[in-house]
């Protein structure tokens, strides 16, 4: 197993700063996602690693040696991407070999090590067909073995399901992770979607503007988001300002009591609370904020209600039995064990 680490990356475009300054370590047998919109530099930073592109600055280490001066191909890293790059005119199982047939390992080696392979992605029996008889989720299978079954030292995937319709991105999530669990492989892997981040990976980089925004525990981004920008990439747009005092905030609909955030300074924050913990009560009490309704929308597992609340609109994961009505006044709690605060110098 190898150990991954960026340091002080950086890459320019011309007058483009594409990444800037991303320090990142991935342990030994981890999965990292880079995360983030599109041009944040996430996939500009897979390709760094990978050694298809230069930084302008930094290093990349692996095991703690600089790869820098390693030309890709001696790297060790192997990247799957978003479009399967399949040889057409090769059976699955040529296809599968193609990298141990260009490490000189024999035909019969060969054989038994793409036989295992296909084996673990799910394909026994399909080596003698061609791509153009496969389907997407197959072929993403194949890249995937192929990628594998020469014993990379680390893997590298570029939005590799994002071509695939939902139920096979789902049945390739648990392939992936399974695989990367089994084999033990230091892996990571490129995505705007943070729910597959979430599902996929053992922590998670978001990145936005080149820029690393947190590094975390999927856990963290919803219950401890660092900044507002964080939060609202996670779906939460539930923020209302005010000032901390100890473990208290003051704001304009009145005093929230957040004991959990003891390492946020007093001064002026943001309190949220993600819609799936804000409840909506009958009767006023201690955090609790009133607020107008102004939509409600039938999500199947739950109501998702968007309510006025100091001045910004709210979500609000009620149950599906649940239904305001829009234009009335409910009355929101928030309970103290989920409110979390963020300094508002950054947006």
């Amino acid at each position: 197993m190898t150990t991954v680490g960026l340091c002080q990356l950086n890459k320019t475009y011309s007058r483009t700063e594409a990444v800037i300054n991303l320090n990142l370590e991935v342990a030994s047998g981890e999965m990292v996602a880079l995360l983030g919109p599109s041009g944040c530099g996430k996939t500009t930073t897979m390709r760094m690693v990978a050694g298809l592109l230069a930084p302008s600055s930094g290093d990349i280490r692996f095991d703690g040696r600089s790869v820098l001066k390693t030309p890709a191909e001696r790297r060790d890293a192997v990247m799957v991407f978003q479009k399967h790059l399949l040889f057409p005119h090769l059976s699955v199982a040529e296809n599968v070999g193609f990298g141990l047939k260009m490490r000189g390992v024999t035909h019969n080696e060969r054989r038994r090590l793409v036989e295992a392979m296909l084996d673990r992605v799910r394909l026994s029996g399909f080596g003698n067909r061609r791509p153009n008889e496969l389907s997407s989720g197959q072929q993403q299978r194949v890249a995937l073995a192929r990628a594998l079954v020469v014993d990379p030292k680390v893997l590298l995937l570029d939005e590799p399901l994002s071509n695939l319709d939902a139920n096979l991105r789902l049945e390739m999530r648990r392939l992936i992770r399974s695989l990367q669990q089994e084999l033990k492989i230091t892996a990571i892997f490129v995505t705007h979607d943070h729910e597959e981040a979430v599902m996929l990976a053992d922590r998670v980089a978001l990145m936005m503007e080149g820029k690393l925004l947190q590094f975390d525990e999927p856990r963290s981004f919803y219950d401890r988001p660092r900044i507002a920008a964080v939060a609202r990439f996670f779906r939460n747009e539930n923020l209302l300002p005010g000032e901390k005092r100890g473990a208290t905030v003051c704001t304009s609909l009145g005093t929230i009591f957040a004991p959990q955030a003891t390492g946020v300074a007093d001064g002026d924050v943001l309190v949220t609370v993600r819609p799936e913990q804000v409840g909506i009560v009958q009767t006023i009490g201690p955090n609790c904020v009133s607020a107008d309704v102004k939509a409600v929308t039938y999500m199947g597992t739950h109501n998702l209600v968007e309510a006025m609340v100091g001045g910004q609109i709210w979500s609000i994961a009620a149950p599906p039995d649940l239904v305001p009505i829009p234009g009335s006044r409910v009355i929101l709690r928030l309970p103290e064990s989920h409110v979390w605060l963020m300094p508002t110098n950054v947006a």
